[in-house]
């Protein structure tokens, strides 16, 4: 009869049920086993080193454009969050005056993903004139592989003049030992869409998590086996994200969250009701990964919605400068396709 009672006011979502299952603020980080003793790990030299930014000159003349990186921990973050949302094969792209955007989306255009670069923030970097070209996912990705692996400090990206729209080139670099290394990236025949469309309308729904909660939820909802997550706001209750657990027919597990703290903004429906599911596999990269250090979601009156967030150029230094932006595009699922 207990077990019952449980499974029938789990079904209604009250507060107690959210206490018993936990709420994200109330739970500890799990202790790691330690790492065992062994050889340190190989660090490479640093050295203070000053960004210049927009440059009006590039370091080979045949160049019409350059983009010389040396944040590569972080481009090697990226390309993991990237390899592991299995996308498609091209990815665009698109060389302006004072910003790089980099496309790419997933076999299904389910999602589709935006990383804005400041070319300010740039070690160097010139443009002779805006751009657009599809390289072949796969292999650039093989070859950013050997970017941590052999200690390279420098990623340069480069097109010549005469050949920019089907040459584009890969250089890495390794000052100390005075080491280059080139290879060319396959340009592919792509003449589809070269980034997200901008959303004009504010969204009826936007909030904000910390990366950490964000992971933790994902977690949790990834533990439990569901595919499909919930989000849900009536009027002015607190937000209700929902998952159901595999194998338990009949029973949702509900989490509820304080407005205050995730900076909440409604914009009411005639019906004062706001529901959307979508895939928690679409989401999980950007939260495992945790490039960011906070998302926001924003759902409009369409079939998308969008997660947004900052990327610094030190990923464990949170004050950091703004580096790069990152937006994911990605569909809605018109039914709720969770297991009940």
């Amino acid at each position: 009869m207990a077990d019952t009672q449980k499974a029938t006011d789990t079904d209604k979502g009250t507060l107690a049920d959210a206490k018993d299952e936990g709420t994200l603020n109330n739970e500890k980080p799990k202790k790691g086993t330690g790492k065992k003793r062994g050889r340190p790990c190989k660090v490479s030299p640093s050295k203070n080193i000053v960004c210049k930014g927009i440059v009006s000159k590039p370091a080979n003349k045949e160049s019409c454009m350059e983009m010389i990186i040396i944040q590569i921990q972080l481009i090697k973050s990226i390309f993991t969050m990237f390899k592991s949302m299995a996308l498609l094969k091209d990815m665009i792209f698109t060389f302006e005056k004072d910003r790089v955007i980099i496309f790419c989306k997933d076999e299904r255009d389910n999602v589709n993903i935006n990383i804005t670069v400041d070319a300010n923030k740039l070690y160097s970097y010139y443009c002779e004139e805006p751009y657009s070209i599809p390289v072949c996912f796969s292999e650039l990705t093989e070859l950013l592989k050997n970017i941590i692996k052999n200690y390279w400090n420098k990623l340069m990206f480069r097109s010549d003049k005469d050949t920019k729209n089907s040459k584009f080139q890969l250089q890495l670099d390794r000052d100390a030992l005075e080491i280059t290394d080139t290879h060319p990236v396959k340009v592919v025949n792509n003449k589809g869409v070269s980034k997200i469309p901008e959303n004009t309308g504010e969204p009826i729904l936007k909030f904000t998590f910390p990366a950490l909660d964000f992971k933790q939820l994902i977690g949790k909802i990834k533990k439990c086996g569901s595919e499909y997550m919930t989000i849900r706001r009536f009027e002015d209750e607190p937000l209700d994200i929902s998952y159901t657990q595999k194998g338990n027919v009949g029973k949702s597990h509900r989490y509820f969250r304080v407005d205050s703290k995730i900076d909440l903004k409604f914009n009411k429906p005639d019906n004062g009701y706001f529901s959307a599911t979508v895939r928690v596999g679409d989401i999980k990269a950007l939260a495992e990964i945790q490039i960011c250090n906070s998302i926001t979601w924003r759902f409009y009156d369409d079939d998308y919605f969008t997660l947004t967030g900052d990327i610094n150029v030190d990923l464990k230094d949170p004050t950091s400068s703004k580096f790069m932006g990152i937006i994911m595009r990605m569909k809605k699922i018109d039914e709720l396709l969770m297991e009940h």
